[in-house]
Parts: structure tokens; sequence; C-alpha cells
């Protein structure tokens, strides 16, 4: 949504500073994260699913806050229904805010997860090879 793509940036780039994400680290978009989150934890591809829809209707609930602020004004313009209105996009404003921090540290996180696993599953995989080997060379087979 384009209102809400200059805040999301720079909420985005302040939770990477605050979890000292490595920028070269991190996926480059969340389509990526998705599919790495689907091949290697569907858990986590489900959650975040979740979490990504109810970030559109926070999204879904600034317009529709803007929208219904206007109507009301232009058929009723009083003092209390600016005040109302007003008071109604900022608080869709805030919990999208919310919602919106919440859910990219939880991607980046689970990515961060993910790529421990992966690193660890690497590297367990290279064990058991060296011990299999290891055994054989000590132990040669009959």
């Amino acid at each position: 949504m384009a209102i809400t793509r200059p805040i999301k940036k720079k909420l985005r780039k302040r939770i990477e500073k605050k979890y000292n994400f490595e920028l070269e680290k991190i996926s480059s978009n969340s389509h990526a994260r998705q599919a790495k989150f689907a091949i290697y934890a569907p858990e986590l591809s489900r959650e975040s699913a979740m979490r990504s829809s109810r970030d559109r209707i926070a999204r879904g609930a600034i317009i529709n806050s803007i929208i219904a602020t206007i109507i009301v004004i232009w058929l009723h313009f009083d003092l209390w229904f600016v005040i109302i209105g007003c008071s109604f996009i900022l608080i869709s404003i805030l919990m999208w805010i919310g919602f919106e921090r919440i859910s990219y540290a939880y991607e980046l996180n689970a990515e961060k997860a993910v790529d421990l696993k992966i690193e660890y599953d690497k590297n367990k995989n290279k064990l058991v090879l060296l011990s299999n080997f290891h055994l054989t060379f000590i132990f040669p087979p009959f």
C-alpha cells in the first residue's frame, strides 16, 4: 500500500538495527523468506502467513478509517466527528505499526533460526560421514 510504504521501510530499518542483522545475510524480500520457510520449516511458513494476513487487515483498517472519517465529516461537519475520526485513524496506524514491527522481527528471527538449522544439518551430515569413514578405516569390513 502506497500510504504505509515509507513508514514500513523506516520501521524495518529500525528493526534490522535493533536485532543487529547483517543486511547481506537477510533475504532480499519476503518472498524468498517464505520460500525458505516452506522448504525447511513449514510451521514457520504458516505462522508467517497468518502474521502477514493480520498486517494486511491492519492496513485495511487505516484506509477504512480514513474513508469513513472523510465521509462522516463531509456529511456532518462537526468538530466531534473530526476528533473521533482522527482518533480512529491514529489508533489504526499505531495498531498497524505494532503488528508490522512484531511480524518483521519474527520473520527475521525465524530466518536466522532456519539458517542455523540448515548449517547444523550440513555439519551433522559431515560428521556422520566422517565418523563412518573413520570406523571403516579402523575396522575394515570383512
